[in-house]
């Protein structure tokens, strides 16, 4: 407690000598549906580094408004006594609201920019219902202990570069994630196709993968999807700053930063 308050007392005397700072922000949701805001706070030293911390996650009472949250940002600000803030955060409306009622000014988030045009171009028919049946086909292999055992069985087989990896399931909210399972479907086709000849799998097993296995067209459509989406993997995961131990990464705005609350 004694270290954390010394740090807590450093960065804020730092933050006292800066004309104005730059801050992140995120609101989530825990796994035990409790509500969240983290605010990371960006600014330039007296030796002209870029330094950034992690100035608090703090629950919020109530659900995401713009209400709640820009009392939240409140108490950030008077706690660290704050001085000029420029903000940016995603672009959902409750944060933009809370910006405007706050009437600081706010940058909408970049990568999360590129996530929405990513999102909106996969719900094309065409690459909507191939993702579909991809998630699909991954979802059994996740609930499935038997599927899974003979996919990494068929791996084993045919000695492929992949051995032992799992499929990859894509997640609304991760950045992405649809990306790394089509790559990975990709990977383990031969080890998914010979799962669905097996003689010696469980007919559900057999019927279930080959209702769900990729066609030949649907695998290059999918080959072109995945080259498509690699440049917006690599924008979105660019880090802002020095490659540092003392610095972890941030799941909202893709920046690293160091945590002291």
């Amino acid at each position: 407690m004694q270290k954390k308050d010394e740090i807590e007392q450093k960065l804020s005397m730092e933050i006292r000598n800066c004309e104005g700072v730059a801050i992140t922000h995120d609101s989530w949701t825990s796994l035990a549906t409790e509500s969240f805001n983290t605010t990371t706070v960006h600014f330039i030293d007296n030796n002209w580094e870029l330094q950034s911390a992690v100035l608090g996650t703090i629950k919020v009472e109530g659900s995401h408004t713009a209400e709640n949250i820009a009392a939240s940002l409140t108490e950030v600000k008077t706690k660290w006594a704050l001085p000029v803030c420029i903000a940016t955060t995603d672009n959902a409306a409750n944060e933009q609201k809370a910006f405007r009622i706050l009437k600081w000014q706010r940058f909408g988030c970049y990568g999360h920019r590129l996530n929405l045009i990513v999102k909106n171009a996969l719900q094309v028919n065409e690459v909507g219902r191939l993702v579909g049946k991809g998630r699909k086909l991954v979802t059994f292999f996740h609930t499935s202990t038997s599927a899974n055992d003979k996919l990494m069985e068929k791996q084993k087989i045919l000695q492929m570069k992949g051995i032992g990896h799992k499929l990859i399931t894509d997640v609304v909210t991760r950045w992405n994630s649809t990306l790394d399972m089509l790559e990975r479907l990709l990977e383990q086709m031969p080890a998914l196709m010979a799962v669905a000849t097996d003689e010696s799998a469980s007919k559900h097993i057999k019927t279930t993968v080959q209702n769900c296995l990729f066609t030949f067209e649907e695998s290059l459509l999918a080959e072109r999807i995945v080259t498509l989406l690699r440049p917006f993997q690599k924008v979105t995961t660019i880090c802002v700053f020095r490659e540092n131990p003392n610095y972890q990464q941030s799941t909202s705005c893709h920046h690293k930063v160091k945590a002291v609350s």
